[in-house]
């Protein structure tokens, strides 16, 4: 990949002449045999802001797969994605990054010639930019340029080896190159600059520097920085100290003081933030620069420290020392100022009777100890700003790193990095590297599920793969075992963690101890407020304290969570620190009722009288579509506390939140959330004895598995919800599972039985004077009307459904009878009525968030534009409706809109592409048990079949969608059905046989009055 893209399969190169598969195959790669999910291959191809279809991105999948060849085993899918399994030493990147960390390793430790070998190694892998013929713009900003960023910081370290090894004279001509490709890298220029003086080319060398120092002030309006313009001083007066001398045997060299601990040999990840810190510790400065990296215990802050330590030292030759503040030690108070300042003194050569007394004094004179000097300093582990910044240094060729669980803002002028966990390809590798490849060759799902029971927490992560390594008879799944079973990590992240808990204040303590009481994922200031029984002001500062000091986090504004580890720590300690649990709960679950029932009344007042009735809010919602943000912000927290709620022996409350918010669900297309919530709601109803909480459960189980098309079930819940609903004499709830259960056998195709059930349904809406339950029936009544084809029954019901549902609007009603008057204008020919309706029906959908309303109304525009020749806009009204219908999960109503895509493609005489399509609906259709979806289906494919002379295949699916289309009453694709067995009877000269089925199909449209019928009666006279 360094270079254009070669495939190796041993006997040569492997083509991969597609853009798209050289993308995937790049992609997959650079995650080194860790899972990439659909999205994130999609974002590749297309960019981040394109969410393409699951289906389209596994087409590219195929195709890689066919272009491996032999190898295409090494491509398997995995948990909603893909994963590529190969041995990083067959790729080049990867080799390139193992030979230059094992040469910074040899620059560290001073061994300058095996540096220079494997630095020359590693750039030998190198055949031109990095995935260069790889049109990936989320892979070039991703990995590219770090590889390129890297590829350079390579090349500057090897001509330092060399330099050291007295090669000055042949690398010139090399250095001229380099300063011409990177002619801003100012370390590329002082070494140019070296290496001529020591040639004896000290006018090139001035040289060199000015064309720099004016290419700077031009572009960039800045001067050299304090080394390049240290180095153009010393040639300028023609310092000796510059030149190289030999090492020889009989003189002892002094070396400058090296205190850095050894780095971490399996060290992962981090190549983003390891590239950040070095490019600002040699970007320069009039002062020192200052790093300073934060983050909770266990994140490796200290690892991450001492990785850009190492690669900085070549940079520092005045020395690098290493200071352990002790800021967050179990058992150890923090460094106070004045020892550490000794301590600094000493390692710079200061004998210990020449150490000022006091800490002002001795800071005064550190800071001119390494006033001339060029010295990398790391404060590891300090407790606050207080104690490190008598300890910052003002010499501008000194560079220092600091690390510490706080967030030290009150340092002026440093650089600020928030260590956040590993991401999981990078945590898998470092479980891999620890626990041994051997052990955990075949198990990349497994290593996956540890990584993510530990958090990503790179601590626990070494805790769990080192428990691993060294039982030989544990197997990862086993060890995944024991994590959820008993935390094998607890004990030592406890102890991390207690010590940063311990230096706490009382409020912040409190605070922490309660959210541990909180089941959900993450937590606003409000519900903490609730939770810790403080009014909002003193919990938004305690919270906003806890996410200084890393014991929380704040992933959106405004919301707060912990970490994983942090959690369980924080729910151990609540009972030890005396917080009242059940107190506490009781006001976080009234905050989410009270709430809740705010935010519903906002966006759907219809049904006011429908829930149960609360305190006033705590929160004021400025309009429906902030009340719609915070339920779905909510929504994880709701479900959690109402299965909390349940274990607690408090079963109402689920059922008082299902019934709560069922609607919401629905309409924002959160079916997986919605089956979870009344599932709960429904096991408490039954453990209660509660039949109408059962009954209620089941209605909203029934309305769910109908968005998601899974029918079968819809009809089994709502059947026995309509069971109950009889037995307990509740006709509301009656009502409401026969206008459900009317839904779902429209969905399967039983259209005459859809109207039974309506038509129940409408008579008690009508006896209890239920208006916007009635206006709701109607609507489905008159869709039932359109899909059989009886178009003035369904115009004359969708209006009274609009009629009705004025006196109490109901926007869910509104946006689905304009959108069913949509679809009847347009097969009736009225496309200017079509327009207004679905245009509206749309806007309504829009507003309110209903996804599943809009997928439907851009499915009906779709239809009225390719019926009115514009192919590319029916197209694209058909995608995006299969996007948002695959979102969602409703497999039946993507068929529907893949049905649409196909007709576009055949309209614009793609045949095959079409047929594709439309056998991807039948396979829908078939699966979900939707008859209506097959025999439109059928047709469609018959058609393509027809233009491309197929005319027995085209037969036989005019045929079965016949038997079909009779067999559940859709006339409309019964008179398709009649049309294009008539036109393939014709074409074989079947005339008598033609016009039978040209005159079935002309009394079916004509009944309909759709336009097909003028067309059909000009075959007719034409076939006399």
């Amino acid at each position: 990949m360094l270079g254009p893209l070669h495939v190796h399969d041993g006997t040569g190169v492997r083509p991969v002449t597609s853009a798209a598969s050289r993308i995937l195959l790049s992609g997959l790669l650079l995650r080194c045999g860790q899972p990439a999910s659909v999205a994130e291959m999609s974002a590749w191809l297309w960019g981040s802001d394109t969410a393409a279809p699951n289906a389209t991105v596994r087409s590219y999948v195929m195709r890689l797969r066919r272009a491996l060849g032999a190898a295409a085993d090494t491509l398997t899918s995995h948990a909603g994605g893909y994963v590529l399994s190969t041995d990083p030493r067959h790729l080049d990147a990867a080799r390139f990054t193992a030979r230059r960390d094992d040469g910074c390793r040899a620059m560290g430790a001073g061994d300058w010639a095996t540096a220079g070998t494997l630095l020359d190694e590693a750039l030998a892998e190198w055949r031109g930019d990095a995935l260069q013929d790889v049109a990936s713009d989320q892979l070039h900003a991703e990995h590219a340029h770090r590889l390129a960023e890297q590829r350079a910081q390579t090349e500057e370290w090897r001509v330092t080896a060399k330099l050291h090894l007295g090669r000055h004279g042949e690398l010139i001509s090399h250095l001229y190159e380099l300063v011409a490709a990177y002619p801003l890298r100012e370390t590329l220029t002082e070494q140019l600059m070296l290496a001529l003086y020591r040639n004896g080319r000290r006018a090139d060398a001035l040289e060199t520097f000015r064309a720099t120092r004016e290419l700077l002030v031009r572009e960039l309006g800045i001067e050299p920085g304090p080394a390049l313009q240290d180095t153009h001083r010393k040639v300028l007066a023609g310092d000796e100290a510059l030149l190289w001398t030999a090492p020889t045997a009989a003189v002892a060299v002094s070396r400058p003081r090296n205190d850095l601990p050894r780095g971490l040999a399996d060290f992962t990840g981090r190549d983003a933030e390891v590239l950040e810190l070095t490019a600002h510790a040699r970007g320069g400065g009039p002062v020192a620069t200052v790093s300073v990296i934060d983050g909770m215990a266990g994140v490796g802050k200290t690892a991450l420290a001492m990785r850009v330590a190492h690669q900085l030292a070549p940079y520092f030759p005045d020395g690098q020392l290493c200071l352990d503040l002790h800021g967050y030690t179990p058992d150890q108070e923090p460094l106070p100022t004045a020892q550490a300042l000794h301590r600094l003194l000493t390692a710079v050569g200061v004998p210990d009777e020449r150490v000022a007394a006091g800490p002002d004094d001795r800071a005064a004179q550190w800071r001119a100890e390494l006033a001339d000097r060029r010295v990398l300093v790391v404060l590891d582990n300090a407790v606050d700003a207080a104690q490190v910044a008598p300890l910052l240094v003002g010499a501008p060729g000194c560079h220092m790193i600091v690390t510490s669980r706080q967030r030290l803002y009150d340092l002026d002028g440093a650089h600020f990095l928030s260590l956040d966990v590993l991401d999981a390809p990078d945590a898998v590798d470092l479980f891999v590297r620890i626990a041994g490849a051997g052990r955990c060759a075949g198990q990349t799902a497994e290593a996956f599920e540890v990584v993510q029971a530990c958090g990503r927490l790179p601590l626990a992560v070494r805790i769990a793969a080192a428990r691993l390594k060294h039982r030989p008879t544990w197997t990862i799944r086993y060890l995944l075992e024991q994590l959820r079973d008993c935390d094998l990590v607890t004990e030592h992240t406890d102890a991390a963690i207690g010590v940063s808990y311990r230096h706490l204040t009382g409020a912040q303590r409190y605070m922490f101890c309660a959210l541990g009481l909180h089941p959900g994922t993450d937590i606003d200031l409000w519900a903490a407020a609730a939770l810790a029984g403080r009014p909002p002001a003193p919990a938004r500062r305690a919270l906003e304290e806890l996410v200084d000091h890393h014991m929380l986090e704040q992933p959106l504004p405004g919301r707060f969570a912990f970490h994983d580890v942090l959690r369980g720590h924080a729910g151990r300690l609540a009972a030890d620190e005396g917080i009242p649990r059940t107190p506490a709960l009781a006001r976080l679950r009234d905050h989410y009722r009270d709430t809740a029932a705010a935010a519903m009344d906002l966006i759907h007042p219809h049904e006011h009288d429908l829930r149960p009735r609360a305190a006033a809010s705590t929160i004021a919602f400025d309009g429906p579509r902030a009340a719609i943000g915070w339920l779905d912000g909510e929504r994880y927290n709701l479900i959690d506390v109402a299965r909390q709620a349940v274990a607690e022996r408090q079963p109402a409350w689920a059922g008082m939140l299902s019934n709560m918010l069922w609607r919401h669900l629905e309409t924002q297309a959160h079916y997986e959330d919605a089956v979870t919530l009344h599932h709960v709601a429904l096991r408490a109803a039954t453990d209660a004895g509660d039949l109408p909480g059962q009954g209620d459960a089941l209605r909203h189980l029934g309305k769910v598995y109908f968005r998601l098309s899974r029918l079968d079930q819809s009809v089994e819940h709502l059947t026995a919800a309509l069971d109950i609903a009889r037995r307990t004499g509740d006709r509301v709830a009656e009502a409401g599972a026969l206008g459900n259960l009317a839904n779902a056998c429209a969905e399967r195709g039983q259209l005459r039985e859809a109207l039974r059930y309506h038509q129940q349904s409408a008579a008690i809406d009508r006896g209890s004077g239920d208006r916007s339950s009635l206006a709701s029936v109607y609507a489905g009544i008159g869709t039932t009307h359109a899909r059989l084809g009886e178009y003035e029954e369904a115009v004359r019901h969708l209006r009274h459904a609009l009629e009705l549902n004025r006196a109490n609007p109901n926007h869910l009603t509104e946006g689905h009878a304009h959108t069913a008057l949509g679809m009847v204008f347009t097969r009736t020919g009225d496309t200017a009525q079509a327009i207004e309706h679905l245009r509206h029906a749309l806007d309504i959908h829009r507003t309110w968030g209903f996804r599943a309303g809009e997928a439907n109304s851009l499915t009906s525009l779709g239809m009225l534009y390719a019926r009115s020749g514009d192919i590319d806009l029916a197209a694209d009204h058909y995608e995006r409706a299969e996007t948002l219908y695959e979102e969602i999960g409703n497999r039946g109503r993507q068929g529907h809109a893949i049905l649409g895509i196909g007709y576009a493609r055949q309209l614009a005489g793609d045949h095959h592409r079409a047929i594709e399509r439309y056998r991807d609906a039948l396979a829908i259709g078939a699966e979900i048990g939707d008859r209506v979806l097959e025999t439109e289906a059928l047709n469609g494919a018959g058609a393509s079949l027809r233009c491309l002379d197929r005319l027995d295949d085209a037969l036989h699916h005019h045929t079965t969608a016949l038997a079909h289309a009779t067999e559940v009453g859709a006339r409309h694709e019964e008179a398709r059905a009649h049309d294009g067995i008539a036109d393939i009877h014709r074409r074989r000269g079947e005339d008598a046989l033609a016009r039978t089925h040209w005159e079935q199909a002309l009394d079916h449209y004509r009944a309909l009055g759709a336009p097909e019928a003028e067309a059909v009666e000009k075959q007719l006279a034409a076939s006399v």
